[in-house]
């Protein structure tokens, strides 16, 4: 009973992804930046009797430049679907200043004692493009994405509990400026969260962030091959502490459902 949950999570997420991303026709480079990125992250959440709920995320890069917020609103819609909107607001003084709105739904189930969640999202991301020696402008384009999630509570004592999840996501972008792959992010990302209470979490995550692209060839001026053409896999290491508040989840029915936090 306990390898179903991992079954079919891999045969659903990581085995679609790893044949739509082939492409054995070119060859592969993987690259890895120069450090990982450290992150401090804040959540809560506002629950109403229904379970829907507002919620609020904060994160902070430690070792590098870089703060975001997301605020949303999910819509329990029955007792395994939400719908849910959110937006990431722009940010002065970021590198990238750049602002998106996103639509999700998402469907939560259950493999013994595992929870599953799967959810798809669209968004439409803008970028601030600043150049030199001309006005800056806005570049606006659609991502659409897939996440897929599992979890499970492990009792400590009589109140505490301690709640591995696993989750993957997988991200389109339909953008005509640069040469992207057939799916061109990805998100693989394991985290451990501590209840000591089930109103608040603290918690720490590994995550591997991955761009594909594919970087168009090199030659020399008699034209000869200098590098062919080939995928490119630019990935990112993303380690953080996570602070997670559940505010008023205590009138909510089926409310060990409530703890996936995959937005």
């Amino acid at each position: 009973m306990c390898f179903k949950p991992f079954a079919a999570f891999a045969a659903v997420v990581l085995l679609p992804i790893v044949v739509i991303q082939a492409q054995p026709n070119l060859p592969l480079v993987r690259s890895w930046a120069e450090m990982p990125i450290f992150f401090a992250t804040a959540n809560a959440e506002h629950y109403q009797k229904s379970g829907s709920f507002l919620y609020a995320q904060m994160q902070q890069a430690l070792n590098q430049k870089g703060f975001s917020a997301v605020l949303g609103y999910e819509q329990r819609l029955t007792r395994h679907w939400f719908a849910g909107i959110s937006v990431i607001p722009s940010l002065p003084g970021n590198d990238l200043n750049q602002f998106s709105y996103s639509l999700n739904g998402s469907h939560t189930g259950q493999i013994g004692k595992w929870q599953l969640l799967k959810q798809a999202s669209y968004t439409l991301q803008s970028d601030l493009v600043r150049l030199i020696g001309a006005p800056s402008r806005r570049d606006y384009y659609h991502v659409f994405g897939l996440t897929a999630g599992i979890a499970r509570n492990f009792s400590i004592g009589t109140q505490s509990i301690l709640r591995p999840v696993l989750s993957y996501q997988a991200n389109i972008f339909l953008r005509s400026d640069i040469y992207l792959r057939t799916i061109d992010r990805t998100r693989a990302q394991a985290e451990l969260a501590w209840f000591p209470k089930e109103n608040y979490s603290i918690g720490v995550f590994f995550a591997q962030s991955t761009e594909y692209f594919i970087a168009l060839g090199r030659f020399d001026a008699n034209g000869n091959v200098i590098e062919p053409e080939r995928r490119l896999n630019l990935n990112t290491a993303l380690i953080g502490l996570r602070l997670h508040l559940l505010l008023n989840l205590q009138q909510v029915e089926n409310r060990k459902q409530m703890r996936m936090l995959l937005y």
